[in-house]
């Protein structure tokens, strides 16, 4: 459990949502969250019980359309494991998979293919701590696909097969996500969770297991702890979608009605207390392949939680903003000192539903840790002794209340999978899953009287004085770590303290920026609803006004030519423009004091370089919109251009960069594009030397120009008025000074491999995991049809490689394929294979990958393969033609310079009911089956 940053705007959310934090309990009355306390359930919901002890909770919702989600979360995690049975509720989870009563070894996963259900995407399930959980998400809303969906849950409920066989292959596939998530920053986490919570038994709990346990797992044992721990009073259904909220009651008493325990029931583990003694207790985990730098951490954990009432309701609001308010005054610190700081954050957490966990944390550069350390020491002291001025929880509390009135407006358009995963998240921690409109009803007082003194009196519940718990984490070696951590700490305690000074935020100054813009030409496409208008400038602005998401808009802004005008002799300029620009703020403000403006607003941007331009994406309610269409028109008018922010960002790639080369799935990652594009400098990871050589004047003399004069296009969708819009943008991309045509750009092609590439590299890392990365160029992508078809055959080949070295041989856990394209040339494009596997199988693993592509080249895709792949993308098309991100991402952010693209939402239907087999296989015979193939495998070696 790494330490949780609070802010007001997700903690006031979460927070407000309800706060018990009780473990889902057997069948007596409080059951639910809402019956332990006075706060008022979500009314839309139905909350029911059967005799049997199972609880459900369902609701009738119309987004997406046609479309139903199931979950079914059994209160049994690893938590329940006897010290034999380490592993043994996440093994269950996936034996769920590999047999049960009516879907015998080897058919649910195809089955519910056939039913336009994609595995991983629309079929998952998950372990924790707490419980385990299966989801659903139906591709129809039908009483047969219902009940369909429903059957798998009450097999998984009670019907999993446990076969030895299925049990000894799925061993080996549990090892090997034990494998592929082994990292650095993995065990990290854990040693955390050791010295956080090493009054508990919770670090020898972790849910993946103990090998030497998995490896010798039998039906016996597994059967003993499913039949033990799955039992009806233990499970709760949870059923949401476009379906009457009665027929999904009568669908699951219909199909759970008979379930009953097996087993007679056990007593809850014991929890343990979490207090440590009291006292200073200090702690090092030396982490070599950290990125060389280390994180410091001061956490506080107390035995206890906060009733689901509306008093402590208060009380979490002002714990949540005194956090906030801490992470304000930390970003302060990292600014004095970017080279020597990274991120930092504070705030609060319920654990686990039995702790309260506080916690104030920050990066840095090792030779720095003890400055570190003090910076975070003295901000806690500081808060604590001194308090809050009421500008900071004025501040505070105006982002938490335009979050609430955010998640208020956007409630009647959520999806179900969205509601199930909150309910969900909901019940795991005992909150109460309230209206988005009551959590502003009760937030909006409270926020509205919050006082300093309210929230000192809160952080001081966070932290007692009696007990600290210091951890340092990284690439660091002490002598006498918990001496050495322990007596700095006590040192810097003893320094004396200066009150902050009181900043009040202001006015944000960017509001006019010249003349107001004309329109010189406003098209609009009738059947798709999407409105192109060019300015007198050339500025471009494409609009798609939409009702997916109430009170939402999200937009994008591509200009330049982004990575295409990446000079040659300075490979890594666009990797460090990336990291760098937003850092460097706006000219009248840093980035700490543009952060205070934009609080209590629902602003979110990010700028990214792209292959063929640079891009702003952002998004915002739509009371919103103009300020974050003024800042986007303020970055391109009068950037920041603070050295500062390259500091910052040149220092945080080091730390990235270190991390990526101890890790053979990110090396893969960054090496395996340079290879299939002939070293283009454009696609991968450049080398850190690389971007160490290029300076800050050499970005700016790039970007400024592309800033100024590069061409624009401009996508905009959500709910807002098509009038209003167009006038915010005249007065804003409107007045910017003349845009040429992208058209009159030059395109810098790839120059295409003729010969294969097989790559090995090795790498020092001590974590025991392989990855192995294969493509094939796919001739002709640049046609959408085309494209569609390869990404359709990437399914194809990922399920074969599935069947075949996950389920069969239990070498790999995340085996993937895709079809990817470029921006800049699209005749680039490619299908790539990427896994991680045991060292020592690498090459072996690698030729089988090979071989199973050359097999589907050979003899082609079978009838079955091909609905199973097609399916669930066609079950998804209308539902992705009510979603915002496509609209903008795939159509209209370059709609004008890429006409044929306001064909594809047209086509699309057609295409994919149209396509045929013998296209795929054909498509198999061109790609897999061409003489030029690429791959790169990646192994560690000690040292």
């Amino acid at each position: 459990m790494p330490p949780r940053c609070a802010s007001t705007l997700l903690a006031i959310s979460l927070l407000t949502a309800g706060l018990a934090a009780t473990e889902p309990a057997p069948p007596v009355p409080g059951f639910w969250p809402h019956e332990r306390g006075d706060l008022t359930p979500d009314p839309a919901m139905v909350w029911g019980q059967l005799s049997s002890g199972l609880h459900y909770a369902v609701r009738s919702n119309p987004e997406p359309r046609g479309r139903i989600s199931l979950c079914l979360l059994v209160a049994a995690g690893s938590r329940y494991e006897q010290d034999d049975q380490r592993g043994y509720a996440h093994f269950v989870e996936h034996m769920a998979f590999q047999g049960t009563r009516r879907f015998p070894a080897g058919t649910l996963v195809q089955t519910l293919q056939r039913h336009g259900m994609a595995f991983g995407a629309e079929v998952s399930a998950f372990t924790n701590l707490t419980s385990t959980y299966y989801l659903l998400h139906l591709a129809g809303h039908d009483l047969a696909n219902l009940d369909e969906g429903l059957r798998v849950l009450r097999d998984f409920a009670d019907g999993v097969e446990l076969n030895p066989d299925e049990i000894r292959r799925e061993g080996g596939v549990i090892l090997s996500e034990k494998r592929a998530r082994e990292s650095g920053a993995e065990r990290s986490a854990r040693a955390r969770l050791g010295v956080v919570y090493g009054h508990t038994p919770l670090p020898r709990r972790h849910p993946i297991g103990e090998t030497a346990v998995i490896a010798h797992a039998d039906r016996e044992g597994l059967l003993r702890f499913y039949e033990t721990w799955y039992r009806p009073e233990r499970m709760v259904v949870i059923a949401v979608g476009d379906a009457p909220s009665e027929i999904l009651v009568s669908r699951i008493k219909a199909h759970f009605a008979d379930l009953s325990a097996r087993r007679p029931a056990a007593p809850e583990p014991d929890w343990g207390d979490g207090r440590p003694a009291p006292g200073v207790h200090a702690s090092l985990y030396t982490e070599r392949e950290s990125g060389g730098g280390v994180a410091l951490e001061i956490a506080c954990v107390q035995p206890s939680t906060l009733p689901p009432t509306l008093a402590s309701q208060r009380v979490a609001i002002a714990r949540a903003a005194a956090g906030d308010i801490l992470n304000l005054r930390l970003q302060a610190e990292i600014k004095k000192d970017p080279a020597s700081f990274g991120a930092a954050g504070a705030g609060w957490d319920e654990t686990y539903g039995r702790f309260t966990e506080a916690s104030i944390q920050i990066q840095s550069r090792a030779c720095n840790w003890r400055r570190a350390l003090g910076t975070v020491e003295q901000e806690l002291r500081r808060a604590l002794q001194h308090g809050f001025y009421p500008s900071e929880v004025a501040l505070s509390a105006s982002t938490g209340l335009a979050a609430c009135r955010f998640a208020a407006e956007r409630a009647p358009t959520r999806q179900s999978p969205e509601l199930v995963q909150a309910l969900l998240a909901d019940l795991l921690a005992g909150r109460v899953t309230q209206a988005p409109a009551a959590i502003l009803a009760q937030a909006e007082p409270i926020l509205a009287s919050l006082t300093p003194e309210e929230c000192l009196a809160a952080l001081r519940s966070l932290w007692p004085d009696d007990h600290r718990l210091v951890f340092v984490s990284g690439n660091l070696e002490l002598a006498d770590p918990a001496k050495e951590i322990a007596e700095i700490y006590e040192l810097t305690a003893r320094f004396p303290l200066a009150t902050t000074d009181e900043e009040a935020p202001g006015a944000f100054a960017y509001t006019r920026f010249g003349p107001t813009g004309t329109v010189a030409e406003h098209k609009h496409i009738p059947d798709l609803d999407v409105h192109l208008i060019r300015f007198a400038n050339g500025v471009r602005l494409n609009l798609k006004k939409t009702d997916y998401e109430a009170g939402t808009v999200v937009l994008r802004v591509r200009f330049g030519r982004g990575l295409s005008a990446e000079p040659a002799n300075q490979p890594g300029l666009g990797v460090i423009t990336g990291a760098c620009f937003m850092a460097s703020a706006l000219g009248r403000y840093d980035s700490e004091t543009l952060g205070r403006l934009l609080r209590g607003s629902t602003v979110s941007l990010n700028f990214t370089v792209e292959d063929d331009a640079f891009a702003f994406t952002g998004g915002a309610k739509t009371a919103d919109l103009d300020r974050l269409i003024q800042l986007i028109t303020a970055y391109l008018t009068d950037p920041g251009w603070r050295p500062e922010g390259w500091t910052h960002a040149l220092g945080g790639l080091g730390t990235y960069y270190a991390t990526v080369g101890s890790d053979a799935a990110a090396v893969v990652q960054a090496v395996a594009p340079k290879i299939i594009s002939n070293r283009d400098p454009r696609y991968g990871l450049p080398r850190f030397d690389d971007l160490n050589r290029c300076n800050f004047q050499e970005m700016r003399d790039w970007l400024a120009p592309q800033l100024k004069e590069g061409p624009m296009e401009i996508g905009v969708v959500g709910d807002f008025d098509v009038d209003a819009v167009t006038a915010l943008a005249a007065e804003t991309f409107g007045t910017l000074p003349p845009r040429p045509s992208r058209a009159t750009l030059p395109c810098r092609a790839v120059n295409l491999p003729r010969e294969t590439i097989a790559v090995e590299e090795a790498i020092r890392s001590r974590t025991p995991k392989a990855a192995i990365w294969i493509g094939w160029l796919v001739p002709g992508a640049d046609n959408v049809v085309v494209s569609r078809r390869a990404s359709l055959l990437a399914d194809i080949l990922c399920d074969r490689i599935r069947v075949k070295i996950r389920e069969e041989l239990g070498a790999t856990y995340d085996a993937t394929a895709e079809e990817w394209g470029s921006q800049a040339d699209p005749r680039f494009s490619y299908i790539f294979v990427q896994l991680t596997a045991p060292p020592a199988q690498a090459r072996q693993l690698a030729a089988l990958v090979r071989k199973i592509s050359i097999q589907l080249a050979n003899t082609g895709v079978t009838e079955d393969e091909f609905e199973r792949a097609r399916q669930p993308i066609i079950a998804g098309l209308a539902q992705r033609l009510r979603h915002n991100g496509y609209w903008l991402y795939y159509i209209l952010d370059s709609a004008q310079e890429h006409p044929d693209r306001l064909d594809w939402p047209r086509t699309r239907n057609r295409d994919y009911e149209t396509m045929t087999r013998e296209e795929i296989s054909i498509l198999a015979r061109q790609c897999l089956g061409a003489d030029r193939v690429f791959s790169c495998v990646v192994t560690p070696k000690p040292g």
